[in-house]
């Protein structure tokens, strides 16, 4: 059963999210699970498993993997790929257009299982850039007198 193509409102849509743009770079060529994509893109699950719904309703994602989990009885998990090669959104005359070229399905990647070394890269810098942006701890304050204006606070950041 060939899938309908998918509208522009659709796309124009869904490319004005921010989480749909990570969803779709972080699986160019790295097929991930929805866990995967809510923890490296730093996604709310319940949000990542609805966009990657609406992605897949539009062609723009694809499943290429299904894999049993171990002890969960039957339970599979699915590996969601890119399936866009060019998309561009053009504003014409008052309507937008879209061009859209996907990519043929013997170059999607039908990998189990990502790269360990590609997570572990992408939740290390995730992890950094949450470190150098929020984490600025301090010493305990040195409390020393000065005699001419009385106690005084020194703080060294660490």
């Amino acid at each position: 059963m060939e899938a309908e193509a998918p509208q522009t409102n659709d796309i124009t849509r869904l490319m004005g999210d921010e989480y749909v743009e990570r969803i779709l770079s972080t699986t160019h060529r790295n097929p991930m699970t929805a866990q995967d994509l809510s923890r490296v893109c730093g996604i709310p699950i319940a949000v990542a498993y609805r966009r990657i719904g609406n992605l897949k309703r539009t062609g723009l994602l694809k499943c290429v993997a299904q894999e049993e989990v171990p002890r969960a009885r039957g339970k599979k998990v699915s590996y969601y790929q890119c399936a866009v090669r060019t998309l561009k959104v053009t504003f014409v005359e008052g309507r937008f257009l879209t061009e859209l070229e996907l990519l043929p399905e013997e170059d999607m990647i039908r990998q189990p299982r990502p790269s360990a070394r590609i997570l572990n890269s992408f939740l290390t810098e995730r992890k950094s850039e949450e470190k150098s942006n929020h984490d600025v701890k301090y010493a305990q304050p040195d409390i020393s007198k000065n005699p001419e204006d009385g106690p005084s606070r020194h703080f060294r950041r660490l």
